[in-house]
């Protein structure tokens, strides 16, 4: 472990703990300059009219390199000067299936790193595993769609999940971020769909997937596109913010696997828009998400209503990042009596393919202080002939968000905000430009933080702990290090954070990672 202090041009001390390596495994002390970013760029000092200016005179929007759009402003009701940089485009499948194959190097190291599994409530003392795609015997045209993705071999979550769906079980899973839940369960219902033969009809659902958010919506709606390629099915997508007119061509489209969030699927299932009289399959997933949003009740009026293929008819899966006693107490009536539950062994651990930075940042500017790091770390990339690496940074509230992605915009480093007041198609067009490379740099609330599959991301930093909820921090650096190694920077203010340094302290000996002397004063 390394300790640096530094002081800033405003005489406040810095410390910064450096627990290892970085990309091309050198070990690299940063040192943060004490520059002066600018006058109108500290946290309380940024307002409209700087704004406006900066980006006027900013080189890279004068160039045309990035296309603008205004950012809601909730206090006012109305649109206003700060200008976020988006675009927008549907993925093709033929990309979703690029970065899979991208992705195949790093799985011949998932042996080691994927957690073991226990799986409890079966009849078996011995829990089927199928650990060869070939095992599971799978209809040829979702085989070929796996070998297109380049999956060289199951998942543990999928090799155990597989057989005990195909058996007909209920499934409450529990798997870590990045463990591949969503093909553990798209595939076994895509298989027995094939298998069957089943025969589509309109607007009648063989599956449906409900999920606390728009972007994992999006997310499994892909996924679910992907595995049906060259297959008589089709996959629907129904969320909030847009239009009555493109939701009904979406499920026209055709539907035999439904996506979609509580609210707009309550709203659909009441106006009898749907029939769900054939559903096989409701896969609920981030459950514990859903709870603490509060859609209890929305899923409660969806999968109970009568006119819903019964409990006691259908297959019900509930996959989950953490188990609380109120998803407990729900899954009791959310599910059969039949139930298999898979789960880590480590369970609620953070990822261990992931390596920490812990920032003391006590009297600074937390803003100022994520520019300065990016700043540097980009100029370091550039000598070296590299660009800055994907960084996902996570701040608490949706005003700072949006601000943090000016402040670097300013400085060259192309980025955007992802939060709750912006209209989903630029929340869409965001998550789409960091997806594709165009942004290197994404600025989120906790929107972005369960179940968002980001190729390539290295680089998470949490600017603001988040508030007596220590697995909400492992769901914000769970963005990274999903099929390979990555990298989480967290900003710790002892005045503020002092109640997660024993998770922080505990986090980090479990994975065997220095705890910085500051953590333990």
């Amino acid at each position: 472990m390394h300790l640096d202090n530094n002081t800033n041009s405003e005489g406040q001390k810095r410390e910064y703990c450096s627990n290892g390596a970085s990309r091309g495994g050198a070990k690299i002390i940063k040192t943060f300059s004490s520059r002066n970013t600018t006058q109108n760029l500290g946290n309380n000092r940024f307002n409209n009219t700087s704004n406006i200016g900066a980006y006027e005179n900013n080189p890279l929007i004068k160039s045309g390199r990035v296309s603008l759009d205004k950012t809601y402003n909730s206090r006012t009701n109305s649109k206003f000067n700060n200008m976020i940089p988006t675009t927008y485009e549907t993925r093709d499948i033929s990309i979703v299936f690029e970065e899979d194959r991208q992705n195949a190097k790093h799985y011949d190291m998932l042996e080691e790193t994927d957690d073991d599994i226990i799986v409890t409530g079966t009849n078996c003392d011995t829990p089927i595993c199928f650990k060869t795609w070939e095992d599971m015997e799978l209809d040829p045209r979702l085989m070929e769609n796996i070998k297109k993705s380049g999956y060289i071999k199951p998942r543990r979550i999928q090799a155990f999940s597989f057989p005990l769906i195909t058996a007909g079980y209920d499934i409450k899973g529990q798997a870590e971020t990045g463990s591949g839940k969503t093909a553990a369960f798209l595939l076994p219902i895509i298989d027995k769909m094939l298998k069957l033969k089943f025969v589509s009809m309109r607007r009648t659902p063989y599956a449906l997937v409900i999920t606390p958010t728009r972007e994992l919506a999006l997310q499994i709606h892909e996924q679910a596109k992907k595995f049906c390629l060259n297959t008589p099915y089709e996959c629907a997508k129904l969320y909030g913010q847009l239009e009555k007119s493109s939701l009904n061509r979406e499920l026209d489209g055709g539907c035999d696997i439904l996506i979609g969030t509580p609210g707009k699927l309550k709203d659909f299932t009441k106006n009898l828009q749907i029939n769900f009289s054939k559903l096989a399959f409701v896969v609920i997933d981030e459950a514990d998400r859903l709870l603490e949003f509060n859609f209890a009740n929305d899923v409660n009026e969806i999968i109970n209503s009568p006119l819903c293929t019964p409990i006691s008819k259908r297959q019900n899966l509930l996959f989950f990042a953490t188990i609380t006693k109120e998803l407990e107490r729900y899954s009791m009536d959310w599910m059969r009596k039949e139930v298999a539950t898979i789960k880590n062994k480590r369970e609620n651990e953070v990822n261990n393919k992931i390596h920490h930075n812990i920032i003391n940042v006590q009297g600074l500017s937390k803003n100022k202080l994520v520019v300065d790091l990016l700043i540097d770390e980009q100029k370091q990339a550039e000598e070296s002939d590299l660009s800055l690496r994907k960084t996902l940074v996570f701040v608490e509230r949706k005003k700072v968000c949006n601000i943090l992605a000016l402040m670097l915009m300013n400085y060259g480093i192309k980025s955007a905000s992802l939060n709750g007041d912006r209209l989903q198609k630029d929340r869409e067009k965001a998550i789409n430009e960091f997806r594709s490379g165009q942004i290197t740099v994404l600025v989120a609330t906790d929107v972005a933080a369960r179940g968002i599959d980001i190729f390539d991301l290295d680089h998470v930093i949490v600017v603001d702990l988040p508030k007596d909820d220590f697995m909400t921090y492992v769901h914000r650096v769970g963005r990274t290090g999903r099929l390979k190694k990555g990298t989480a920077t967290t900003f710790y203010n002892p005045e503020t954070d002092y109640d997660f340094k024993d998770n922080l302290i505990e986090m980090l000996q479990n994975l065997g990672q220095d705890v910085p002397d500051f953590l333990q004063q």
